[in-house]
């Protein structure tokens, strides 16, 4: 579109600069998703499971503290 051409004019050259090199480029292109993939999985899992053993220690803790309390009060009476 910067070079004043029309629009079909310009998805011609740029299609047949895919086509081309298209396994190339579609070499890359799935090289580089599958390596996003690879690298994001265990990061996405590693935050859902320290979120699970974030929740379970609070969750403990303030059940420990909770029986703690109760306990105190208690004995106090």
């Amino acid at each position: 579109m910067l070079e004043g051409g029309s629009l079909r004019a310009i998805y011609t050259r740029s299609s047949r600069l895919f086509i081309r090199a298209g396994w190339q480029w579609a070499g890359l292109i799935v090289g580089l998703m599958t390596l996003g993939a690879l690298l994001g999985w265990p990061l996405v899992h590693l935050g859902r499971w320290a979120e699970v053993l974030g929740a379970g220690l609070t969750n403990l803790l303030c059940v420990v503290g909770l029986t703690v309390l109760y306990w105190e009060m208690r004995g106090s009476r």
